[in-house]
């Protein structure tokens, strides 16, 4: 094999006829299916044989194989940064941004520029040779695969915090939603990929809710692809935690992130219920939970074995419990208990928030006796005085202590838990 890629190579840096240059590139794309070629390969100076290739062969096949050929060797992460270091950038950026070129050269072009922007020492480069406007050209054309490669490459720049805001100011937004409306899979899999690369910063996320991405995400919450559905999840858990966005998203999508909740798969679960604690903030949005029946998944989900989903689920409790209105019904459906179990758990989150959310109950007097029936103030005693716990934690496990100790009937029940020694740990 090694004969034959040096007799490729050498070929490639000679050959003028456009038959004979189809065959060497197609013969380099056929080694560069075999992942233990692509090191060889780079190291002897096939790089810039495929390069010449694919900037001077009047042959559309003999571009297309160079492409495919550069795509399959940047897949390897040791060669990334020689293949830049050998000028292929500026080569593939060319051809992807060229209208009239061979669609599916352009594909290959754009699949090793994303290869090669997995690599986050490349994307300075990259962004200087214009590499996002043409990503965004090709993403723009009415072809999904050539909007799939486009994706790939620009989610992979997403990642970068220095040139998110750049791919946005492109355009890329609004094509990508696009794409994410699509029927391949694939494609919408990238799609929203690049999309959440967009979202970690919080600037972009009411541009992209407004750019119409909530319908794409509703229609993919319905696939069987778990992978799919993650994303999908990931994404609405984004979106929602800026304040923007929640009504829409509460109006348009609600049913879909309960369902979400009951996937049985713990990290669409996670993003699920973390996305219905965001939209649970917002007092106004209480009652369009309840009226799709979300609260009794909302418990299930709190007194489950996933450490991080539970956590989550009781940040919505919390949330809910500030609620006069809706305190009676999370009494009634057993969502006191998750918040009790969630004090005595290891874990801050739940800790955390299950001492808010039983604080939050006992500012009704009303919802006492069931408190302390419930077996509550031995684990707020024990957390409020655990000088290694979570210092929110322990504020809001004495917070709720100070609740239950409004009414004077509890004073017995508290004292005997040798309350005032926790008490004097936080001064």
């Amino acid at each position: 094999m090694s004969k034959l890629l040096e007799s490729l190579i050498a070929r490639g840096r000679r050959v003028r006829r456009p038959r004979e240059q189809r065959e060497v590139a197609f013969g380099l794309a056929d080694l560069s299916t075999h992942t233990e070629v692509h090191t060889r390969l780079v190291q002897k100076g096939g790089i810039k044989s495929l390069i010449k290739l694919l900037e001077k062969s009047a042959d559309q096949e003999a571009q297309r194989f160079a492409a495919l050929a550069l795509g399959n060797v940047a897949s390897t992460a040791e060669n990334r940064i020689p293949m830049v270091d050998e000028g292929c950038l500026r080569p593939l950026i060319t051809y992807i941004r060229n209208e009239d070129g061979d669609v599916i050269g352009r594909q290959y072009s754009a699949l090793a520029l994303g290869n090669l922007a997995s690599e986050p020492e490349n994307h300075e480069e990259i962004v200087k040779l214009d590499g996002i406007d043409a990503l965004i050209t090709l993403l723009k054309a009415e072809d999904v695969h050539s909007g799939r490669y486009a994706a790939f490459a620009l989610s992979n720049l997403a990642s970068n915090p220095s040139h998110r805001y750049q791919v946005v100011e492109e355009g890329a937004i609004a094509p990508l939603v696009a794409l994410a409306c699509c029927d391949d899979q694939n494609a919408q899999r990238q799609a929203l990929a690049a999309l959440r690369g967009l979202a970690v910063s919080i600037d972009n996320r009411h541009k992209i809710v407004r750019e119409g991405v909530l319908d794409p995400l509703v229609l993919m919450a319905r696939t069987e692809d778990i992978e799919i559905k993650r994303e999908v999840a990931a994404a609405f858990c984004s979106l929602s935690s800026v304040q923007d966005n929640k009504v829409e998203i509460a109006d348009r999508a609600i049913s879909t992130i309960i369902t979400l909740s009951l996937s049985g798969d713990d990290e669409v679960e996670k993003q699920a219920i973390s996305t219905v604690a965001n939209l649970v903030e917002m007092v106004e949005l209480h009652d369009k939970l309840l009226e799709e029946d979300g609260l009794a998944p909302l418990i299930a989900l709190a007194m489950g074995n996933d450490l991080n989903t539970k956590g989550e689920a009781c940040r919505a409790l919390a949330n809910l419990a500030a609620n006069r209105d809706v305190q009676q019904q999370i009494m009634t459906q057993g969502g006191l208990r998750p918040m009790v179990n969630g004090v005595r758990n290891n874990n801050i989150a739940c800790q955390r928030f299950g001492a808010l959310g039983i604080g939050n109950l006992a500012t009704n007097v009303a919802n006492q006796v069931r408190i302390v029936q419930e077996g509550a103030i031995q684990p707020l005693v024990q957390l409020s005085g655990d000088m290694s716990a979570d210092t929110e934690a322990r504020r809001y496990s004495v917070l709720a202590l100070a609740n239950l100790a409004a009414t004077i009937g509890n004073h017995p029940a508290i004292l005997e838990e040798k309350a005032l020694f926790s008490l004097f740990t936080l001064r």
